[in-house]
Order: C-alpha cells, then sequence, then structure tokens
C-alpha cells in the first residue's frame, strides 16, 4: 500500500525556456546582402540588441508576446571571412552567436559597356583588411592592382585595353587571402579616328578602329555606297584601313563600320565638300571654250558659274550624285590668272579652279601689201591698261598702244621700207613679256615712174620698193627687153634711169623684175 498521498493533490516540477537564434539566412553572401535573423525564447516584448562583426547593434528588434523576433538588414562594409552575429536580450542579458562569412564582391563596374580605351571604375568589398588586390580583365593579368581598406573596400580604375568585342570578364583576387570576385564588361566597337574628316571626292579617308572580333570580318558604308571597302581586324580586334570618298553629294556624309560576325555597326562622319575637278584647257586666250567638271554638289543642284568680274557666265544642273560638267567661253578680259567660282544655288557652298588668260592676235588686216600700206591688228588678253609694243620685221617699236582694262587694243601701222619676204609682225606686252606673233608678207611694187610720159629719147626714172635685200634687177619698157638693169638696196628699193626708145606712139608697159 502506498502511504502519504492524498487523493486529489497536484505534484509539479519546473522548466526552463531558454533563448534561441533559431537562424541566420543565408549564412554567407557579399557586403550588401541582406541577412535575416529569426530567434525564440526571450521575453515579452523585450528589446534585443544585434552585433554583427565588428558593428555595434546593427539592429535593435523587439520580440512579440510569445518572445520571439525575426529581423532583417543589410551587410554593411567588413573585410573577408567569418563574422559574428551576436542576439542578446536587453532584459534577459543572455546573449547567444552564430557565424556569417563574408565573401568578396565587385559591386558595381561604371560603365558596364563600352570602347577600347574608355576609363572604368570599380568598387569593391570583402577583402582583407589592407590587402593588396589583382584585377584581371579578360586576356590582361593585373590590368590594375589596388589596396583594400581596413573595411576591406577599395575602388580603382582601368583603361580599357586592346581586346575583341564581346562580354570580357573583370576578376579581383586578394594577393592574401586568395578570395576572388567577378563582374563583367561588354566590349564594343569603336572608331578611333577619321582623317580627314572633311574634303572632296576623291580624297583618301583613313579609318581607325577597335573592339571588334578576333580576325572578323568588317564592312564600311560611306553614305549611298554599301562596302565600299571591306577589311579584316587583327586578332585583337583592331584595324585601320583606307578608302576614296566616291561621287556623292554635298555635306554630311555617315560612315558605318559594322563586324559581318557581331553585327555591332558603328558611325562616324565625312563632310563632303565642294570642288572643281578640272578645267580643260587650264589656259587659253578670249574665245576659247572652257570645260569645268566638278562634284560634291547637292543633288540635281541649280549651278552658277562666275567667271572672274563676269557674274553667271553660265548655268546648268548637277546631277543625282552632285557631280557636273558645263562649258562656257572666255569673254574679254585681260591677261592673267582668272579664278572659276562654282555656287550652289541652295547650299551657297561655293568651289574655285583657276583659267589664265593668254594674250592673242586676234586679225590683221590686210595680211600681205606692199611698202606704205595701212595694217589693223585687233588683240586681246594684254594687261589692264598695258602699253603694248609692235615690232615689224627689221623695225622695232614701229607702233605703241595702250590696252584697254579689258587687256584690248585695235592699232594701225604703215608698212615701211623693208625688202620683199614674209615679215612678223611682234606684239609685245611691256609688263606682262608676253610676245604673240603673225605674218604680214610685204610684195614688190613700182613706187613711181617719173615722168609718166614723153617723146621717145626722155629719160625716165623708175623707183620701187619690196624686192629682195641687193637684188639684181631688170626693166622692161615696152617692146623693149632689159632696157635697163640694176641692184636693189638693202631694203629692197631700187630707182633707174633709161632713156625712151623709139617705139610708136601710146601706152607702153614697164615691168620691174628681180633676177
Amino acid at each position: 500500500m502506498v502511504t502519504g498521498l492524498t487523493t486529489g493533490q497536484v505534484l509539479s516540477k519546473d522548466y526552463a525556456i531558454v533563448s534561441e537564434i533559431v537562424s541566420v539566412t543565408p549564412d554567407m553572401g557579399t557586403v550588401g546582402k541582406v541577412i535575416t535573423v529569426t530567434g525564440s525564447g526571450y521575453g515579452n516584448n523585450e528589446r534585443v540588441q544585434i552585433d554583427f562583426g565588428q558593428t555595434v547593434n546593427i539592429v535593435r528588434p523587439e520580440t512579440s508576446s510569445d518572445g520571439t523576433f525575426s529581423v532583417t538588414w543589410t551587410v554593411d562594409v567588413q573585410r573577408y571571412g567569418t563574422k559574428t552575429v551576436t542576439v542578446e536580450g536587453v532584459d534577459t542579458r543572455y546573449a547567444l552567436s552564430k557565424t556569417y562569412f563574408i565573401l568578396p564582391e565587385i559591386i558595381s563596374v561604371v560603365p558596364n559597356t563600352g570602347t577600347v580605351g574608355m576609363v572604368v571604375t570599380i568598387i569593391s568589398s570583402g577583402y582583407g583588411s589592407g590587402e593588396v588586390v589583382r584585377v584581371d580583365f579578360g586576356k590582361t593579368v593585373s590590368i590594375v592592382s589596388s589596396v583594400a581598406s581596413v573595411d576591406g573596400a577599395f575602388t580603382t580604375s582601368f583603361v580599357v585595353d586592346k581586346q575583341g568585342y564581346g562580354t570580357q570578364s573583370i576578376t579581383a583576387q586578394g594577393v592574401v587571402t586568395q578570395a576572388q570576385a567577378s563582374n563583367i564588361f561588354c566590349i564594343t566597337p569603336v572608331i578611333l579616328g577619321v582623317s580627314p574628316t572633311r574634303g572632296t571626292v576623291g580624297t583618301i579617308v583613313t579609318v581607325r578602329c577597335d573592339g571588334y572580333g578576333a580576325n572578323e570580318e568588317v564592312s564600311l558604308t560611306l553614305g549611298k555606297t554599301v562596302d565600299i571597302i571591306r577589311v579584316v581586324a587583327s586578332s585583337g580586334g583592331s584595324f585601320t584601313t583606307s578608302f576614296t570618298v566616291d561621287s556623292q553629294r554635298y555635306g554630311t556624309q555617315t560612315i558605318t563600320v559594322v563586324g559581318i560576325n557581331s553585327g555591332y555597326p558603328v558611325n562616324s562622319s565625312f563632310y563632303i565638300t565642294p570642288e572643281v575637278v578640272s578645267v580643260t584647257p587650264t589656259k587659253g586666250t578670249v574665245g576659247t571654250f572652257v570645260t569645268v567638271s566638278g562634284t560634291g554638289y547637292g543633288v540635281s543642284e541649280v549651278l552658277r558659274i562666275d567667271f572672274s568680274k563676269t557674274v553667271s557666265i553660265v548655268t546648268g544642273a548637277a546631277s543625282d550624285e552632285g557631280t557636273f560638267t558645263l562649258v562656257f567661253t572666255v569673254d574679254t578680259q585681260g591677261y592673267a590668272t582668272k579664278t572659276i567660282t562654282v555656287e550652289g544655288i541652295n547650299t551657297l557652298h561655293l568651289a574655285t579652279n583657276s583659267f589664265f588668260i593668254l594674250p592673242e592676235i586676234v586679225q590683221i588686216t590686210p595680211i600681205t601689201g606692199t611698202v606704205g600700206t595701212l595694217v589693223t591688228i585687233n588683240c586681246t588678253g594684254y594687261g589692264t591698261g598695258e602699253v603694248v609694243r609692235l615690232d615689224f620685221g627689221k623695225t622695232t617699236s614701229i607702233a605703241t598702244p595702250l590696252a584697254s582694262s579689258d587687256g584690248t587694243f585695235t592699232v594701225v601701222f604703215t608698212v615701211d621700207t623693208q625688202a620683199y619676204a614674209t615679215r612678223t609682225v611682234r606684239v609685245e606686252g611691256v609688263d606682262t613679256k608676253d610676245a604673240r606673233d603673225v605674218k604680214f608678207y610685204i610684195i614688190p611694187e613700182i613706187v613711181a615712174v617719173v615722168p609718166d610720159n614723153g617723146t621717145v629719147g626722155t629719160f625716165v626714172t623708175v623707183t620701187g620698193s619690196g624686192y629682195g635685200a641687193s637684188e639684181g634687177m631688170m626693166v622692161d619698157f615696152g617692146l623693149t627687153t632689159d632696157i635697163i638693169s640694176g641692184v636693189t638696196s638693202n631694203d629692197g628699193t631700187f630707182s633707174l634711169t633709161f632713156t625712151v626708145d623709139t617705139q610708136r606712139y601710146g601706152t607702153k608697159t614697164i615691168v620691174a623684175e628681180g633676177i
């Protein structure tokens, strides 16, 4: 029989509920990650202090009525390694701990896409205190190194070096901890330079590019011309190539460079300026037909050509490609280089070239005659108001006219006594020293028969000019051959006297003939 018990008696024993960190989720990660900590066994509505690594009181949650809590916070900047999460009730003063492992991280890459030559800044955390960190970029080992702060963070920058198109890895590794973190940077193609950036059709343009795939074929387009040239990039994705600007209209034309495989286009520009490509001929006299060709004007644009002082000497229209060919006649202007100006009516853009006006003897009237003949000479293309000297045969400065403001003049001179022959008329500007020649043919002439009538036995003197110098002369009279003979002077003149021989009444012919 059991004794000592009374029916209906209640028995009891104490049970102590202790505090507990139920979970730390996750238990590892990088600076900036969100941690959730749950706990139980704390006082009713008790304030709880949580310390994280070196950070005291990172959060202070309050428990529920049943002594539980759940709180989150963001991992602050602390160095690489295991960190203690300590939870302590303010009232119960009971402290518990668990661990969280901080991993390294490249927090940001700014910018995260760009071209070769760009400066990239990275911000990292989670490395050892004061640790040297090596940064590798793509195929380049240790493109830069940096020293972490006491908190294991660092910020550093590097210049994107020559690497091919696409995503390249950025790896930061602690030299001591060997801890690694990675991020990416996407290399896009870039046109490094276009030289020159403006010019005329026919200009050779050099383009330098980088950031394409290794040995990738690349197509270049200029304005309307697709595939103006193709080139293969180097193993590092770079290339330099040149092309000749073809016939295209005036203005800014887009240069597009695109990798055949990557398909990533980049653009630059080239400004096409008008040009008078050719002037044919480049020199000549007044009245010359001049053909002018040019490029770089607007599509079907109306063009005006000015020739020195003459505005709109001819007009025309450019082609669909901005080219033109027009012809004009050189009008009356003075000796010199003259400017040809071609202006687009819409673009108002000018291009110039030049034409040199030469002097010319336009006309000599007559071209043959005897001593004493009046000869008229018309000329163009001499200097404005220039003194001009005329030489005739052996006679210098037979006349010295003055050219007009347009370089023209008309002068008359008298054929002086010179021997029979073709004589040169030379016209030379005193200032320009540019001479032009034309020919005048001196023909013989019996200048006088004195007297011109008389009886048999009369002495008759015959004079003449235009014969050869020191030429033998024979004079016939009527039926009498060689009634007298002689020799001309150096100037081709002669004077011979004969006696009228017995001949019948009437007009008789006197013939003077060089032997």
